[in-house]
């Protein structure tokens, strides 16, 4: 079923569409919960307890995770039967968090939580936002669960586009997946999220944060058509708000290898 999901779909430059995908998941599978992760993300059982949780408070949901950044410069040893707890304590001390306003790298749902999507390229920049909004704009719940899901990224190289970097980032796809999104007041983070779980339970999203809350407050007009002639102040304003948020940690770079390796 993988292959026969992958092979159809592709725009020209072949990267795979979240519409496709998530359309052609609900296809292959009966099951009612369902769940979409990065390639390049390493998980723990964490998750399960963070889904049985959210699964028990919420009958429609969007539950999401932002990721751990960490250089490996070894395959991680599965074998071990302590290799979580390794793991998770490894990630605290060596990598880095992936910011509020980041991406978001996890994705679970219950089976029909999705209308038509837009035909995003797949990690090229901004379908994260996307599927963000969708949910809000279902007044589905959207719970972040980033304090108790380890969702551990190794850092990897992106030689596999001409392009390397600049291609992923900034290339044909990411410019068409920045037009799909329609503009800065529609970038959903976490931020945006309405819930948060913890350790403690699950409990409503207040930010407070005064640059991150001006970013949740930017995204109003996408969500209320009254206020939706702000939108060009938003936009406006936006590269003033970038430089108030706190800067992401620059990334070390160990390792030469282009995508991750596990050792099973």
């Amino acid at each position: 079923p993988r292959q026969k999901i992958l092979r159809r779909g592709r725009p020209p430059l072949g990267t795979p569409l979240v519409s496709h995908l998530f359309e052609a998941v609900e296809h292959a599978t009966r099951a009612d919960l369902l769940a979409f992760v990065n390639a390049d993300i390493m998980l723990t059982s964490d998750l399960m307890a963070a889904v049985e949780a959210v699964q028990n408070r919420f009958d429609r949901f969007l539950m999401i995770a932002r990721r751990w950044n960490v250089e490996l410069a070894d395959d991680w040893d599965f074998g071990s039967s302590s290799w979580e707890a390794k793991l998770r304590a490894y990630v605290r001390e060596h990598g880095t968090i992936e910011p509020s306003y980041g991406g978001v790298d996890l994705f679970v749902y219950r089976r029909g939580l999705w209308k038509p999507l837009q035909p995003f390229a797949i990690g090229r920049t901004r379908w994260d936002s996307a599927l963000i909004y969708e949910a809000r704009k279902q007044r589905a719940p959207v719970i972040e669960t980033t304090r108790v899901v380890t969702a551990v990224h190794p850092n990897h190289g992106y030689s596999h586009d001409p392009q390397d970097t600049p291609g992923v980032f900034k290339g044909p796809e990411a410019l068409r997946n920045q037009s799909l999104l329609g503009g800065d007041e529609f970038i959903f983070t976490s931020l945006n999220a309405t819930h948060v779980l913890t350790e403690s339970g699950i409990r409503q999203n207040r930010v407070l944060f005064p640059p991150y809350l001006l970013r949740q407050l930017a995204t109003l007009p996408a969500l209320h058509p009254r206020l939706r002639p702000l939108a060009p102040v938003v936009r406006f304003l936006a590269p003033w708000w970038r430089r108030l948020r706190p800067r992401k940690k620059k990334r070390r770079s160990r390792s030469l290898r282009t995508t991750p390796t596990v050792r099973r």
